[in-house]
C-alpha cells in the first residue's frame, strides 16, 4: 500500500501517519548499527522504500555546497556527487545526542540535510568543532535552527545544512510538531566520471590570498629561515584513510587525498604549489623508546599497518623507517651514527581530534603492548635563501660530550674485536678444509 504526500501542506495526523510508518533509527557505534533510544530517538526510512519528487542537484545545491563547502580546491574542475541517504522523521520528543558521522568510503567527506516545511518546534541542529590558535584551543558551537528559518519564510520554502563528515552534530530535542529530513551523503566523484565543464571565473576567498601574501613576504625576507627548513602543517580536518597491507597502496591513498583536502588544509597546499614549495602529505608517528622516555617523531608516506605485524621490535622508529618511508623528524636519545636529519618547524600540530591512535606488539626483552599516536600533516620544504624551492639544509650532528665519544670509541674497538675473531674462525675452517 502506497500513499502520497505534500510535506509542504501535510496535516499533524498525516505526519504522525508518516512518523508510525517509519523504523526505529539506528546509529553507528563499533562498525555495528545500534538501536538506543537513550541516545537517538528517532524514525526512518531507507531510500528504497519512498519517492521523493525532489532532486537535490536539478534545485542546485549541490553546486551550492561545492562553492561553499567544499572550495577552495586547486582544480578548476572538480566534481562532487551526493547520495541520497535516508529519511528520518522527528516526532515530539525525539532527538539525536552528539556524534560524528562514520565516512562510508575514503571519497566521503561530509552530508547534506534538508529540512522539509512541516510545522515543528524545536529539533535545532548544533554543530561543534575544536578551534586551536597557539596553545589556546575553544570549542565552538554553531545552531541550525530550521523550524525558525522556515517559519518565517514568506513562501514555501526548504531549509538545509551541509557539513564535514568530521564536525560533531548534535539534533536537540523538538518540543512539537514534527521534522523531517532527508539527508545526502557527499562524496568526491571518481576522476574517470567528473563531467568537464566550462570554467566559470570565482572570487579568491580573502583568508586564501592572505595567506599567499604573507607566505610571499617571508619567502622574500632574507632573514626568515635562511638555511631553509622543513615546515609541518598538522592538518585540521580528520579524512577516511585505511592501513593498506601493499605499501604501494598505501602511498596511493595519501597522494589522492590531496585532492580531498577541506578548507584551511586545502588553502595551504594550493598556495604552496603556486609558490613553487614542494609539498606532499605525510603519516607523522609519535614513538617511543624500549623504556617509555625517549620520544621521537617519524614521517611514512602511508599509514603503518602495524597491527598485522607479529612482532615489531623496540624501537618502532627504526621499523617505519625501514618498511613505510620513515623520515626522521627529531633525532632518538642515544644515537650517535652520524645521521643529519631536517631543520624542522612547526606550522601548527594537528588539533587533538584529528589525531589517532594505533596498538601494537612491541617484542625488546618480553613481549608488550604499546600504543603509538599519529596525525597526518602536509610537509613544506623551503629551500635557503635564493634557492627557496630547493632543498633545506639539514641540522648537523649534536656535538657529542666527553662520555658518549668514550662509550662510542669503546664499542669501535668491540666491533673491531669482533670482525678479528671472525676472520681467525673463518682462517682456521679453511686451515681444516685444506688439511
Amino acid at each position: 500500500m502506497s500513499s502520497r504526500l505534500n510535506l509542504s501542506t501535510a496535516t499533524d495526523a498525516q505526519l504522525q501517519h508518516l512518523a508510525t510508518a517509519c523504523e526505529p533509527a539506528t546509529f553507528g557505534r563499533d562498525q555495528k548499527d545500534v538501536h538506543d533510544e537513550t541516545y537517538r530517538k528517532a524514525g526512518k526510512l531507507d531510500k528504497t522504500d519512498f519517492l521523493l519528487a525532489f532532486d537535490a542537484e536539478d534545485a542546485g545545491l549541490i553546486d551550492t555546497v561545492r562553492e561553499e563547502l567544499a572550495m577552495p580546491r586547486y582544480k578548476k574542475d572538480d566534481a562532487i556527487r551526493a547520495e541520497m541517504y535516508k529519511l528520518n522523521v522527528y516526532g515530539p520528543g525525539s532527538f539525536f545526542k552528539p556524534h560524528v558521522d562514520t565516512p562510508r568510503s575514503e571519497l566521503q567527506f561530509g552530508s547534506l540535510v534538508i529540512v522539509f516545511p512541516t510545522a515543528h518546534e524545536g529539533g535545532a541542529l548544533a554543530i561543534r568543532q575544536e578551534e586551536v590558535t597557539g596553545d589556546k584551543s575553544e570549542i565552538k558551537e554553531w545552531i541550525f535552527d530550521s523550524s525558525a528559518l522556515l517559519a518565517n519564510s514568506t513562501e514555501s520554502s526548504l531549509a538545509y545544512v551541509a557539513f564535514f563528515s568530521d564536525v560533531e552534530h548534535e539534533v536537540l530535542p523538538v518540543t512539537s510538531g514534527y521534522r523531517v529530513t532527508i539527508t545526502y551523503n557527499l562524496y568526491w566523484a571518481a576522476e574517470e566520471s567528473s563531467p568537464r565543464t566550462l570554467s566559470v571565473p570565482k572570487s579568491v576567498p580573502t583568508n586564501e590570498e592572505t595567506f599567499r601574501t604573507s607566505l610571499r613576504a617571508l619567502l622574500d625576507d632574507p632573514t626568515f629561515l635562511p638555511q631553509g627548513a622543513v615546515l609541518l602543517y598538522g592538518l585540521h580536518y580528520k579524512y577516511p584513510l585505511d592501513a593498506h597491507k601493499l605499501p604501494e597502496a598505501g602511498r596511493k591513498a595519501l597522494t589522492d587525498l590531496t585532492s580531498r583536502l577541506k578548507a584551511c588544509d586545502a588553502v595551504v597546499y594550493k598556495v604552496a604549489q603556486e609558490l613553487g614549495l614542494p609539498a606532499r602529505l605525510g603519516v607523522l608517528y609519535q614513538t617511543t623508546g624500549i623504556w617509555g622516555y625517549e620520544t621521537t617523531l617519524v614521517l611514512c608516506d602511508s599509514i603503518a599497518p602495524l597491527q598485522r605485524h607479529q612482532q615489531i621490535d623496540d624501537p618502532l622508529w627504526k621499523t617505519l623507517e625501514r618498511f613505510y618511508g620513515g623520515e626522521l623528524m627529531t633525532r632518538p636519545r642515544f644515537m650517535y651514527e652520524e645521521r643529519p636529519i631536517p631543520n624542522v618547524k612547526w606550522i601548527t600540530p594537528a588539533p587533538g581530534y584529528a589525531q589517532q591512535e594505533t596498538q601494537y606488539m612491541a617484542y625488546g626483552n618480553e613481549a608488550t603492548l604499546k600504543t603509538t599516536y599519529w596525525q597526518v600533516c602536509l610537509r613544506l620544504s623551503i629551500g635557503p635563501v635564493g634557492d627557496r624551492s630547493g632543498k633545506p639544509r639539514d641540522l648537523p650532528p649534536p656535538e657529542k660530550k666527553p662520555w658518549q665519544k668514550k662509550r662510542r670509541e669503546e664499542e669501535e674497538e668491540e666491533e673491531d674485536e669482533e670482525e678479528e675473531e671472525e676472520d681467525e674462525e673463518e682462517e682456521e675452517v679453511v686451515a681444516d678444509v685444506n688439511a
